[in-house]
């Protein structure tokens, strides 16, 4: 069955739209240091070149706390992510290709990009997630589906999911509640 990645990737980007929420694409920068991080870390291949998250955003609350959201999308079914046996999101997987989870897997890809964002130093918290879809319906994603992680430096890098997450905590009149929801986290 063919990938509906980019029906998925359109879905995501309309109902950010219909919410009001600025999102930017793969090659749109929305600042110096989160493109500087996409681009020193390697890639989700493994070697070097430019990191290309599908979807990014960038929460700012009244404080100017700000929060990258890394958003990679996957189009088939059972894409939406690879989990260790224990629980944790796969990064390194076995087998001949040790990139293989990061490449084909949404929130797995997601981490990839958003634990670059953290090593580079200039944030100390970001948001993955991962969205998918597998069946079109005149031309619409029937089924999409989104799961949504809080990793900061805080919890020593580890993926905290955001359980019952939906992308309305994200408009501007609700993100101080969508904060104080991720302080709970640990």
């Amino acid at each position: 069955m063919a990938s509906i990645e980019e029906k998925v990737e359109e879905h995501f980007k309309a109902l950010l739209d219909d919410l009001d929420i600025r999102h930017f694409g793969k090659t749109e920068e929305i600042n110096s240091s989160i493109t500087k991080a996409l681009k020193e870390a390697d890639s989700k291949s493994g070697g070097s070149g430019v990191n290309y998250p599908d979807i990014q955003l960038l929460l700012q609350n009244k404080t100017r706390r700000d929060i990258p959201v890394m958003i990679e999308a996957k189009g088939t079914k059972g894409k939406l992510e690879k989990l260790m046996p224990g629980g944790d999101i796969e990064l390194v997987s076995g087998g001949k290709n040790p990139n293989r989870a990061v490449q084909q897997f949404a929130v797995n890809g997601a981490l990839h990009y958003g634990l670059a964002i953290l090593d580079e130093g200039t944030y100390s918290e970001v948001i993955i997630i991962g969205i998918n879809g597998t069946t079109l319906e005149e031309g619409r994603v029937k089924d999409p589906e989104a799961k949504a992680y809080y990793v900061s430096k805080k919890n020593d890098m580890i993926p905290k999911e955001l359980i019952d997450f939906d992308f309305v905590q994200m408009k501007k009149s609700n993100i101080d509640a969508f904060f104080a929801e991720l302080d709970k986290l640990s």
